[in-house]
C-alpha cells in the first residue's frame, strides 16, 4: 500500500484546479446589456445631469460618456455631458469662447457642438491625431 504525502505537491493538477493570476469575470452578454441600459437611465437622466454633471471632472464626465455612447446610448451620453457642461468655464473640455476678444465671455458648448464632441469621444483616432496629441 502506498501512503499520500498530503504536505508533497502533485506535480500535476487537473485543469479546473488550475489558479489563474487575475480574477476573471465572466459576465453574460444580456446582463452587460442590462447593466449598461440602466447605467445610460441613470446618467442619462437630464435631473441627474443637471445636478451632479459638474461635479465631475471632464476627464470624468468623458469616460462616462464614452462608455453610454459605445454602448449604443449616445442620447444619454449628449445628455450627460451637457449636464455636465453648465458647470463648465474657461480652460474646460466643455466651453467654448475667443480668448483673444476681452468682450467675449465664452459659454458652454450647445447640443449640437455636444452631439459632435460625443462622436470624437467614440471615434479612433488617426495616426495623425495621435502625432498632434503628444505633440511630436
Amino acid at each position: 500500500m502506498k501512503i499520500r504525502n498530503p504536505f508533497k505537491r502533485p506535480t500535476t493538477q487537473a485543469p479546473e484546479l488550475l489558479v489563474l493570476p487575475h480574477p476573471t469575470l465572466i459576465v453574460q452578454h444580456d446582463d452587460l446589456t442590462d447593466a449598461l441600459r440602466e447605467l445610460a437611465d441613470v446618467f442619462g437622466d437630464g435631473m441627474t445631469a443637471d445636478h451632479t454633471g459638474g461635479s465631475f471632472s471632464c476627464g470624468e464626465a468623458d469616460k462616462i460618456a464614452r462608455v453610454l455612447a459605445l454602448s449604443g446610448h449616445g442620447e444619454a451620453a449628449e445628455t450627460w455631458l451637457s449636464g455636465h457642461a453648465r458647470g463648465d468655464e474657461w480652460d474646460d473640455y466643455h466651453f467654448t469662447g475667443n480668448e483673444d476678444d476681452p468682450e467675449d465671455e465664452g459659454r458652454p458648448l450647445n447640443d449640437a457642438e455636444i452631439a459632435e464632441y460625443v462622436t470624437n469621444l467614440t471615434s479612433t483616432p488617426t495616426v495623425a491625431e495621435l502625432v498632434e496629441l503628444i505633440g511630436l
